[in-house]
């Protein structure tokens, strides 16, 4: 270490109180966590293994997500969201 930065009289630790100005005092809202069955799981994965040799570079295509997304939807009757 250098004499300078053994010598300082600063420090990175807080001294005092924190003072939050501005932003928001609302308690943020988020969605409800979706819920997958273990046959929803199955499902995706299933979907996803079949299309692993479209891959090419080893990353789904946008493509593959929106169909996969069609399928359960599809299959299980979901129109939005989680269950």
């Amino acid at each position: 270490m250098s004499d300078r930065s053994t010598s300082s009289g600063h420090s990175l630790h807080l001294k005092g109180l924190v003072i939050k100005i501005g932003g928001s005092t609302k308690p943020k809202s988020h969605k409800k966590a979706a819920y997958w069955s273990d046959e929803d799981t199955t499902a995706l994965l299933e979907f996803l293994i079949e299309e692993l040799p479209k891959a090419g570079d080893g990353n789904f295509k946008k493509s593959t997500w929106t169909a996969a997304s069609s399928l359960i939807s599809t299959k299980f009757g979901i129109t939005k969201g989680g269950r």
